[in-house]
């Protein structure tokens, strides 16, 4: 990774051509660099804390958007609680609370909209599994909040926001209904689809 990163003549077009990332690479750099420090701390053996500050020094060229969320084109929100929990630092910690801020009370005059049952709605295209992905990093984030920086107020709104959302869709939605486009029911399809519900769509719950 070092040798990609500081290497201005990698054939980007050529792995382009796999592989179209819509926000650019940086993101994935950074991302993996931070999991290949966390391995080397893990294995303990005279670790400098190299790829730490390779992490930081892609950080710092990727974009920081706020109003979208972690998923498989843009590891940028996952990346901004990696390193808050790796470094403590004031800058990581902000990234990280206005993306979780603009998705529960708002951040600089704008908030996801939200069905009338409650569902988090960010783009018609997988919403779900985009709202259970920011739910699950609210968890960890939540959670390191509250047990290493004694923020106990943000991390129940950001632990009861997940709560809901996750709730919602294993059933306490206004149709009672398992949402399973996620696989997490006995039967795998998406509920939007179904002639014999045509009230009932993923975007007016």
């Amino acid at each position: 990774m070092q040798e990609i990163t500081s290497n201005l003549t990698f054939p980007w077009h050529i792995a382009l051509r796999l592989y179209t990332s819509v926000n650019g690479e940086r993101d994935e750099l950074t991302w993996g660099a931070i999991w290949l420090h966390k391995a080397k701390k893990a294995q303990n053996n005279g670790y400098s804390g190299s790829y730490l500050t390779l992490a930081e020094a892609e950080y710092q060229k990727m974009d920081k958007p706020y109003n979208y969320t972690y998923q498989f084109d843009d590891k940028s929100y996952a990346v901004y609680v990696l390193l808050a929990q790796e470094t403590e630092k004031q800058e990581y910690q902000e990234r990280a609370e206005a993306w979780l801020d603009y998705w529960t009370v708002g951040y600089q005059g704008e908030r996801i909209k939200y069905t009338p049952g409650g569902l988090a709605f960010l783009a018609k295209w997988g919403s779900l599994p985009l709202t259970t992905n920011t739910s699950f990093v609210a968890f960890i984030y939540s959670d390191w909040l509250r047990e290493t920086q004694g923020n106990s107020a943000k991390a129940e709104l950001y632990d009861n926001f997940a709560t809901s959302q996750i709730n919602y869709i294993l059933g306490d939605n206004p149709a009672h209904f398992l949402l399973d486009r996620l696989g997490v029911g006995r039967k795998h399809f998406c509920l939007c689809n179904l002639p014999r519900l045509p009230q009932f769509f993923c975007r007016s719950g």
